[in-house]
């Protein structure tokens, strides 16, 4: 699946492992620092963004119905006969404050 990603970072010549190299004026902003020793290290850089720009799920094609996230069925040849989430109980409380979506 091609990902384009359009990087637009402000990064710092100061050592990744020195808490205070996360530390920005107001005039800076955050800049990302990118020095681990003497070589300056993207990874961690590249890996955020990626984790960023990735889609949540990954699809055969947009129209994809995907697998169940319980028992791995594919949801393009049928059904499953597993219960139907209703989500983390800890959340319910919150899901009171918005009207009930058909699901």
């Amino acid at each position: 699946m091609p990902l384009v990603i359009e990087i637009n970072e402000e990064c710092a010549l100061r050592d990744i492992d020195e808490p205070q190299a996360y530390q920005g004026t107001d005039t800076q902003g955050n800049p990302i620092p990118v020095l681990n020793g003497k070589e300056i290290d993207l990874s961690e850089l590249v890996r955020q963004l990626l984790n960023l720009h990735l889609p949540p799920r990954s699809l055969c094609k947009p129209d994809c119905a995907g697998l169940c996230p319980n028992c791995g069925q594919d949801l393009n040849e049928g059904t499953c006969d597993c219960e139907a989430r209703k989500g983390d109980p800890r959340l319910a409380p919150l899901r009171a404050l918005w009207p009930q979506s058909d699901e």
